[in-house]
C-alpha cells in the first residue's frame, strides 16, 4: 500500500522534481548538500513531548501531527483544559525541558540516509529553532544518533543568538545556500518553510506538512511537498549496516 502510494505520489511531480527527489535518494545529484531540520525530521522529539503530555494531563495527543510550535497549546485550549495563556506556558516548557526531549529517538530511515551520504562525502548541516538551555541536550542526541554530523549543527547556544529560534535558523540555512545554490534543505514546518522561501525564493526544499496544515502557497518548481514523511521513507534504501 505504501509503495502505491510513494508511486501515485510520484507521478503527481514534474520531471524535474522527480530528478530533484531521486538525486536526494540516490545521492547521486550533481553539487548535492543536503540540509536538515533536526525535530519531527531527524528526530522524533514528538514522541517524548506528547507521551509525556498524555500521562501527565490525561490526553490522547500522541500520534497527532505537531503543526508549528503552538499545536499543543491549540489542542489544549480546545479540549478545554487549560486556558490560553497556561497553555502556552505549559507547551513551552514540555519542549523546552531537557528531561523530556533527552528521549526522543532518530528517523531511522533519515538517519540511513544520512549516513549514506556521509561515506559518500555528501556536505550536510543540522539547523534547529531549539531554545539555548538545549544546546547541551542537542549535542548529547547529535552524538549518540548521528555522530558523523558532531560540529555541524547550527543552535542557538545563548542569549546573545537573538530570542526567534526560526528567525536564527532561516538565517542559518540562508548562509548555505547562497554558499550552495544545490542543497536541498527537508523541513516539517511550513511556518518556517515560508519564512524561508521569502529569504530564499530559489531554495530546493523537501517539506513534510501536516494533513490539514496549509502550504499551497508555497508549491514551485523546487519545492516538494509530500502529504506524509512516511512517503519519502518508503524510497529510502540506504542502511545502518
Amino acid at each position: 500500500m505504501l509503495k502505491e502510494s510513494a508511486s501515485s505520489f510520484l507521478e503527481t511531480l514534474t520531471n524535474q522534481q522527480k530528478l530533484l527527489v531521486y538525486g536526494l535518494v540516490h545521492l547521486n545529484r550533481r553539487g548535492l548538500e543536503i540540509s536538515w531540520d533536526f525535530d519531527q525530521v531527524l528526530l522524533k522529539s514528538e514522541v517524548p513531548v506528547l507521551d509525556f503530555v498524555d500521562k501527565d494531563l490525561g490526553t490522547r495527543y500522541s500520534g497527532r501531527k505537531i503543526k508549528g510550535w503552538n499545536s499543543i497549546s491549540k489542542w489544549l485550549t480546545e479540549d478545554g483544559l487549560k486556558p490560553e495563556k497556561e497553555a502556552l506556558e505549559y507547551e513551552d516548557w514540555v519542549w523546552t525541558e531537557p528531561k523530556i526531549i533527552k528521549d526522543a529517538l532518530p528517523n531511522e530511515r533519515l538517519r540511513a540516509l544520512s549516513l549514506a551520504a556521509k561515506r559518500r562525502g555528501i556536505k550536510q548541516t543540522i539547523s534547529t529553532s531549539r531554545v539555548h538551555k538545549l544546546a547541551s541536550t542537542t549535542d548529547g542526541q547529535v552524538k549518540l544518533h548521528f555522530p558523523w554530523l558532531e560540529g555541524r549543527v547550527n543552535q542557538r547556544r545563548s542569549e546573545a543568538d537573538g530570542p526567534s529560534g526560526e528567525n536564527f535558523k532561516v538565517a542559518k540555512v540562508s548562509e548555505i545556500y547562497r554558499r550552495n545554490p544545490d542543497v536541498i534543505h527537508l523541513d516539517d514546518s511550513m511556518t518556517f518553510m515560508r519564512k524561508l522561501l521569502m529569504a530564499c525564493p530559489g531554495i530546493n526544499v523537501l517539506g513534510f506538512p501536516a494533513p490539514d496544515e496549509r502550504h499551497d502557497d508555497l508549491y514551485g518548481e523546487m519545492r516538494i511537498f509530500f502529504p506524509e514523511i512516511s512517503i519519502f521513507e518508503s524510497l529510502i534504501y540506504h542502511t545502518i549496516d
